[in-house]
């Protein structure tokens, strides 16, 4: 069963978007409204962190339909406060996208910005990053914005596994489709500048959490 955000957002929406079994999804538990977008869990889940964390900015890469960004609205809608910032590359999607925030009367708490998001310049930092731009510039992207994660921010990247793809795809090679892991982010884990979760979703769904000065170091 769907949580209320999600038929409440539906129903906003006025048939713009509709509920389908999740294609990646074997045992049919999850949902989706399109295939290039989050599952439904995930978006009640971003409409959820939202809410917890209360972010006055929020950063986002990768629009396709707007669906993530939709939940991530609702929720700075809910708390009464904050903005979120959206990067695509192709105007197509924002333009869908517009549409359907307005209709779901998120549109007031999100910029859309056309452009690649590597050359997007931020200016100040965001305490939630949500990336789900082409695979091979993820990793890329969290580089580039480290800096921009404010201290006890989080990080999530889409349809990424717990290995974070540096394995051997017999068909497309080592790393498919996100490439091999850039050492400036395996320097963030070994410094433990960055700590990491996973999300068994049909898709792939890891997390990272940016360390403050006061959060608890582990004896080595």
């Amino acid at each position: 069963m769907n949580s209320k955000i999600t038929d409440y957002l539906v129903q906003r929406a006025g048939g713009m978007i509709k509920e389908a079994p999740e294609v990646s999804d074997n045992e049919n538990k999850y949902f989706m409204f399109d295939d290039g977008g989050v599952e439904g869990e995930v978006g009640e889940f971003l409409y959820g962190l939202v809410r917890v964390l209360k972010p006055k900015r929020v950063l986002t890469t990768g629009i396709y339909t707007g669906i993530s960004d939709m939940y991530i609205g609702q929720g700075l809608v809910d708390n009464g406060f904050g903005a979120s910032t959206a990067l695509e590359v192709d105007m197509h999607h924002i333009n869908r996208a517009r549409e359907l925030w307005k209709k779901a009367g998120v549109s007031e708490v999100i910029t859309s910005v056309n452009g690649e998001s590597l050359k997007f310049q931020p200016e100040g930092q965001y305490e939630l990053m949500f990336l789900d731009s082409e695979p091979h510039l993820r990793f890329k992207e969290l580089v580039r914005f480290y800096d921009f994660i404010a201290p006890g921010g989080f990080i999530f990247i889409h349809d990424l596994h717990e290995h974070f793809s540096q394995e051997d795809n017999k068909e497309h090679g080592f790393g498919w489709p996100f490439n091999k892991l850039p050492i400036e982010i395996v320097q963030m884990f070994q410094q433990d500048k960055l700590r990491a979760f996973h999300f068994p979703t049909p898709r792939g769904f890891t997390g990272m959490y940016k360390l403050t000065e006061r959060t608890y170091r582990y004896e080595r």
